[in-house]
């Protein structure tokens, strides 16, 4: 499920929250990808919402893995419902995030008109 605050048109987010679609949010790095259908795990990143077009905020796929090497982890180490498992860590090192966390130009997702 995609977490509070984060900023998606609602396709997109209908979308993720569903099984049916291959698109995952990733919300301990803030991803969104598409999942590659080969039975493993593999995603592409996206950095644009396939629906509006606008540019969705960057994963933070880099800063979790340097922050884990600072920490002597790797990815066996990340306990289930620890502060890296989820959010809580970039939530918790950015007070009050914004839409121009680590400078990112978001201007969010416009609705989707569903009549077009």
């Amino acid at each position: 499920m995609v977490g509070e605050n984060v900023e998606m048109c609602n396709q997109l987010e209908f979308m993720i929250n569903e099984i049916e679609y291959p698109l995952i949010y990733l919300s301990k790095t803030r991803t969104v990808g598409l999942l590659v259908l080969d039975g493993g795990s593999s995603y592409i990143v996206l950095d644009y919402c396939p629906f509006c077009g606008q540019k969705l905020l960057s994963s933070l796929s880099d800063i979790w893995f340097d922050h884990l090497d600072e920490l002597d982890m790797d990815l066996r180490d990340v306990e289930p419902g620890s502060e890296w498992s989820n959010d809580r860590w970039w939530r918790g090192r950015f007070p009050g995030y914004t839409n121009e966390l680590l400078n990112d130009s978001w201007g969010g997702c416009p609705e989707v008109n569903e009549s077009e």
